[in-house]
């Protein structure tokens, strides 16, 4: 973990964590723009090491004689985690090896701001759909998760993407409809479905590009962004090559001439930022442009 800190160190700008119990015990989440980073061409040679240390714990919780081993492996990253990236590589894990893992990380599928947190509400999405399709979720369990999805609208949690209420919906929507237990979630995803309004647990940084079929602006009318305002057009224009950019190259490595070629386009982006200070979602879809478009270099 420490090595992590030294390869991606987080910046004041941006920075939110917030603490939360695993275990009982207090732990710290501390977000740092992994749901964009995290998806580059970059590769950390610390998430290389925590994703060996992850399958050789998988390796030992599949043993009954390594069993303890492979736990107190588990615990002993999560002790030492801090950084929003583990928490999403060690819920991308167990979503894959939920058989193995499902109750290593039962605990932090019952903390609201953990689930919630936009580095980690799609993988837990995943975990929480894959543990009720392979009937891991107890009872008690299934209540407790019920609970944590329930009470995210009425937390401080970190609001990045979408709203407290648009979380707790599309995490709802990872329980398969006839395994809900409480009769208030039933009827809301009822509603849902009825409405057609159901949320897809797809990634969110792919979700001005390729998930969704609207324009960045209709995505910023929608969350209140005045994209009229001078300055914001401003904003919103610099953005457009360094997405088209992201897009092209989002499963492969961009050469040397296609990095050169946009080189302006992120000193642009940077400068405008810098001058014109963008405030909400118009600021964090901007900074999380920048770190995307810089990542592929």
């Amino acid at each position: 973990m420490a090595k992590l800190d030294r390869e991606r160190p987080i910046t004041d700008r941006g920075v939110e964590d917030f603490k939360f119990r695993y275990a009982g015990l207090e732990v710290t989440y501390r977000a740092g723009y992994s749901e964009i980073w995290d998806s580059g061409a970059r590769s950390y040679e610390s998430l290389k090491l925590l994703e060996a240390a992850l399958n050789h714990a998988v390796k030992n919780l599949s043993e009954t004689s390594t069993q303890e081993v492979g736990s107190q492996m588990i615990r002993a990253i999560v002790f030492l985690s801090a950084s929003a990236v583990a928490w999403k590589r060690l819920l991308e894990v167990a979503a894959a090896y939920c058989n193995a893992l499902y109750h290593e990380v039962f605990d932090l599928l019952i903390a609201p701001t953990f689930i919630s947190a936009p580095e980690t509400t799609i993988a837990a999405g995943n975990v929480i759909a894959a543990a009720y399709k392979q009937k891991l979720v107890a009872e008690h369990e299934a209540i407790a998760i019920e609970q944590a999805i329930s009470q995210i609208p009425s937390l401080q949690v970190i609001v990045r993407y979408e709203k407290p209420e648009s979380i707790r919906n599309r995490l709802l929507m990872c329980i398969p409809q006839d395994q809900i237990r409480s009769e208030e979630l039933k009827e809301l995803a009822h509603k849902l479905i009825e409405a057609e309004d159901v949320q897809r647990n797809e990634p969110y940084h792919r979700f001005s590009t390729s998930v969704r079929s609207f324009s960045t602006e209709d995505w910023m009318r929608e969350e209140g962004v005045d994209t009229k305002k001078p300055e914001n057009v401003e904003v919103l224009e610099a953005i457009k090559p360094l997405q088209a950019f992201e897009q092209k190259h989002m499963n492969g490595t961009p050469s040397a001439e296609e990095c050169a070629s946009v080189e302006h386009d992120l000193k642009k982006l940077d400068y405008v930022l810098a001058e014109r200070n963008p405030e909400g979602v118009l600021s964090e879809q901007a900074h999380g442009v920048l770190c995307a478009a810089a990542e592929l270099f």
